[in-house]
């Protein structure tokens, strides 16, 4: 993972050392309660995974408040891009960044961004779906929960609940009642709400006013975000 002029950009700069490779945390019991938990996606995945509550809201601290372990998941993307989920537990600014990484490349571009001073949405409903189909170590399921957080769209389909509540019951959420509850508060999750997308000069944008996705975007960077999220 090639974060390092990105930890360079903080002030004062953060250290390479503390960056911890997440992936095989979304193997852990508590991984996906404690992540719902700490994007503020769902309250009730807390008691739904068949772990012990108590388990999960120590197992969600752990994540966001060592200073000196910033867990990451890496997620491929397409054309050889890659997105970068860091916990970044930055003294008073902590929260979540998701970032892409463009292919062949060590520039980190922020596509949204899960804080008090929140920047999203990163991502629309269809991008979602596309880049969970990706092949990749991850299974689908995983992906499109992962990406979920950076979501804003006021088009949704009919079908959405029924697909997230599908992922949840993957990564073992136990009643399906839950996994209705738990996908209908991940979609109205987001602090940014739903947002309206369009297209710009053939380009993909996003109109909400806290987006890294409008019409003041540099171009390239839009063309970037949209082959990557094909």
């Amino acid at each position: 993972m090639s974060l390092a002029a990105y930890l360079s950009s903080f002030a004062p700069p953060v250290d390479a050392s503390v960056l911890a490779d997440a992936n095989d945390r979304l193997r852990d019991a508590e991984f996906w309660p404690a992540f719902l938990l700490n994007t503020q996606s769902s309250e009730t995945a807390v008691e739904a995974f068949g772990v012990d509550p108590a388990d999960v809201e120590e197992y969600a601290e752990a994540l966001v408040q060592d200073e000196n372990v910033w867990p990451v998941i890496t997620v491929e993307l397409a054309q050889g891009h890659t997105l970068l989920i860091l916990f970044r537990v930055f003294p008073d600014d902590a929260g979540i960044d998701y970032l892409i990484q463009p292919k062949g490349s060590d520039e980190m571009i922020a596509l949204a961004q899960l804080d008090g001073h929140f920047c999203g949405p990163g991502l629309r409903w269809s991008e979602v779906l596309s880049a969970a189909a990706q092949v990749s170590t991850l299974s689908r399921a995983e992906r499109l929960l992962l990406l979920l957080p950076a979501l804003g769209d006021d088009e949704l389909p009919a079908d959405a609940e029924d697909v997230v509540a599908a992922a949840l019951g993957e990564v073992g959420v136990v009643q399906v009642e839950d996994c209705l509850t738990i996908a209908q508060e991940i979609l109205e999750a987001p602090d940014w709400g739903a947002q309206p997308w369009g297209e710009w000069k053939g380009l993909t944008v996003c109109f909400g006013s806290h987006s890294l996705r409008s019409t003041d975007t540099p171009p390239e960077r839009l063309a970037l975000f949209s082959e990557a999220l094909a």
